[in-house]
């Protein structure tokens, strides 16, 4: 537990606040609006955002930008209000936004061409504090190059916050990036925290919501109108002959207008009582008769008579009303003047609906002193509330979305030596390592042969020097003795021995995505939901299928496994167990799911399922262990690493989970990749190396230290 003092928000000039131990009314200058701006950007495939992004609790926040990559590209053509720059937040992808910042991080991996990416300027303040000897109270986490505010608890920041506005007080997700001139590692600003004197000077980054929660889930064109207002009024209660009680006034109303959308879908407009339409004008009166009856025309030709409307479906409408709406705040009773014909002018234009007309009615039947609350409601009618306090804050964790080429270490001991863009054209299918190579295979239709040579950094490099092209697509290769197999999307298996001869094997009617070896036979699956097994035939010298299980495998076979006396047959429908000795399917084994994977350890099969979720079963079948779902999500492909033990599951994601042996704990999963999925994982058996392909083509290869244990 460490403790700080008053943080105060300032613009981004550090405008200093002092105050003491008393708290009285804050000094200094109001803090402007913070403001938001939208980027708009065109992700084709190969491009990638130039960015280094740190995630902790809600925050996404930008720690650097490149010279090169899609948001360099942007800053080079906007204008300086919208340039990203360095303590930016990533609040939104394409209107959607969350208040995990891992899921805005995998939204911004997954999205594609044309998006919309909503940043936050961050509020940095430089404040003074006079701490004494006091308890200050305040939980703070170290990251990369911060200290992360986990809670504020008994003490002085809590009686401080007290006393201050909303968007003065030190909350949850608020950033120290400096201590006493400081910058530096959060290990380091901690023990500046700890060895700090009676006055410490803290430099705090904070990003405050409270004017942004239009933005939510509204479209650019709203979200330009609703921080068009918000900039207004916030900008108005900034100016030094507002007091802080008409301030703090002003930002109780607005989270009160908040929490009346957040709790109902619509916004219903208040009848007038007579009292109310007696204290109408004649033209108010005039406007109100009008707009009802055009309301009620509206909905004879097709509302359903509701008193309750949804809210406008058409943006053109919505802003048509927004503007209407603001005019009618800033002019006062001024808007009740325009003309009934004017106005149903603008509803032809706009193509509005009954429920337009009845939200412009509810406005009205407000009156001019509460327009500015209808203003509010309906632009804010999916605005969620900020809920600071809701939930403790995960665990610190930084992530880089870094371009190719680039290492990532640090991860389990993991270091990628190279990587190989585009090694083939489509999705890399297939790895298998060989005695003195690396073989894959590829969507392309080739097989690629990889040398690796180790260069005078000593990392490892990879340098291709066959490519064999396949005729169809590979979805799977294995090395058996002199012989390597691929299994192609037509049904056939070719082998290739390194003397030159080759040979096909044919009997599956659609394509092989499995191979394994027992004693002498091959074994392959396919999606014609079948096993077959092949035998040299020592007279031919050629291939032949000796039998076929056809019967008790439901949907496409995907991975096998022999343990014991059985075969395991993985699919798109679970785990089917065949008794080897009659070569007939005795057991299905639940859960009856999409199988991704299968691992034996220790006379134990480890199932991984697609959906992340992976258990363990003994050689009968038996399920002994059940683990959930993993945190990076789906799983497409899984090997075994001799160093740690280790289970390594590349995800749909682009990452790598690294579950330790014998205790199946995880221990660790990074990015290996930013814009595509992990298709294929092969470990070489020894020093901990192995190989990743991607679905965009690239190959990695990387190795575990096995000196090193992630805690």
């Amino acid at each position: 537990m460490f403790t700080c003092c008053c943080v105060d928000e300032k613009p981004a000039d550090f405008v200093e606040l002092q105050m003491d131990s008393a708290f009285p009314e804050g000094k200094g200058t109001a803090p402007s609006a913070p403001e938001t701006f939208d980027i708009f950007l065109d992700r084709s495939p190969g491009t990638y955002f130039g960015v280094d992004l740190s995630s902790a609790g809600k925050a996404c926040v930008v720690t650097s930008v490149t010279t090169d990559g899609l948001i360099a590209d942007w800053n080079a053509k906007c204008s300086e209000e919208t340039k990203v720059q360095k303590y930016d937040r990533l609040y939104a992808v394409n209107g959607q936004t969350s208040e995990k910042s891992k899921e805005i991080l995998d939204l911004l991996k997954s999205t594609h061409n044309k998006m919309v990416l909503t940043f936050q300027r961050a509020v940095v303040s430089e404040v003074k504090i006079q701490r004494g000897a006091l308890n200050l109270g305040m939980h703070l986490k170290d990251g990369p190059h911060f200290l992360l505010v986990l809670g504020v608890e008994d003490g002085v920041v809590k009686d401080y916050n007290k006393f201050v506005p909303t968007e003065r007080q030190i909350q949850q997700s608020d950033r120290i990036i400096g201590v006493d001139g400081f910058e530096g590692v959060g290990a380091a600003l901690m023990d500046k925290v700890r060895n700090a004197g009676a006055e410490v000077t803290l430099k705090v980054l904070a990003w405050r919501t409270i004017m942004r929660l239009h933005r939510l889930k509204l479209d650019s064109q709203m979200r330009s109108l609703g921080d068009t207002y918000a900039r207004k009024e916030f900008r108005l209660h900034a100016k030094p002959q507002v007091t802080d009680s008409q301030r703090q006034m002003f930002v109780r109303e607005w989270k009160s207008y908040v929490e009346m959308i957040n709790k109902q879908e619509t916004v219903v407009g208040q009848e007038l009582t007579a009292e109310q339409k007696a204290k109408l004008n004649d033209q108010q009166k005039v406007q109100l008769d009008n707009l009802e009856q055009s309301a009620k025309s509206l909905a004879s030709q097709g509302h359903d008579g509701s008193d309750r409307l949804p809210w406008p479906a058409t943006v053109a409408g919505a802003a048509t009303l927004m503007d209407e709406v603001e005019a009618a705040c800033s002019n006062q009773h001024s808007a009740f003047a325009r003309s009934l014909k004017q106005k149903e002018e603008e509803a032809a234009a706009s193509n509005r609906t009954a429920a337009i007309h009845r939200a412009t009615l509810q406005a009205f039947q407000y009156g001019a002193a509460r327009l500015k609350q209808v203003l509010v409601a309906l632009v804010m009618q999916v605005w969620s509330v900020d809920r600071r306090r809701s939930r403790p804050e995960e665990e610190v964790e930084a992530t880089k979305l870094v371009p190719a080429g680039k290492t990532l270490d640090g991860e389990d001991g993991m270091f990628r030596h190279s990587e190989v863009e585009k090694a083939h054209t489509d999705a890399v299918m297939s790895i298998v390592m060989a005695a003195d190579c690396i073989y894959t295979a590829s969507r392309d239709k080739t097989l690629k042969r990889w040398k690796v040579s180790k260069a005078t950094s000593g990392k490892y490099e990879l340098s291709v020097d066959l490519e064999v092209p396949l005729g169809d697509v590979c979805w799977c290769l294995i090395s058996a003795g002199d012989w390597l197999f691929c299994g192609l999307g037509d049904g056939s298996i070719k082998g290739f021995m390194k003397s030159g001869t080759e040979t096909t094997l044919k009997g599956h009617t659609k394509r092989v995505g499995c191979l394994t070896t027992h004693q002498h036979v091959l074994l392959s699956g396919a999606s014609d939901g079948s096993v077959r097994c092949w035998q040299m035939n020592v007279h031919t010298q050629t291939f032949e299928c000796t039998h076929a299980i056809n019967e008790g495998i439901s949907g496409a076979v995907t991975s096998l496994s022999v343990l014991g006396e059985g075969l395991w047959v993985g699919g798109t429908s679970g785990v089917a167990l065949v008794e080897l000795a009659s070569l007939k399917v005795v057991k299905h084994l639940e859960p009856r799911k999409f199988v991704s994977g299968l691992l034996q350890f220790e006379g134990h099969m480890i199932v991984v399922y697609a959906d992340g979720s992976m258990c363990i079963f003994d050689a009968l079948g038996a399920m002994k262990h059940k683990q959930p779902a993993l945190p990076a999500g789906p799983v497409l492909c899984i090997a075994g690493l001799e160093s740690g033990p280790r289970v390594l599951c590349g995800h749909a994601k682009g990452q790598v989970s690294s579950i330790s042996l014998p205790n199946f704990v995880l221990k660790k999963y990074w990015h290996a990749l930013e814009r595509c999925k992990v298709q294929t994982l092969c470990c070489a058996g020894h020093d901990g190396i192995y190989v990743l392909g991607a679905e965009n083509g690239t190959l990695q290869l990387w190795q575990r230290d096995g000196t090193v244990d992630s805690l």
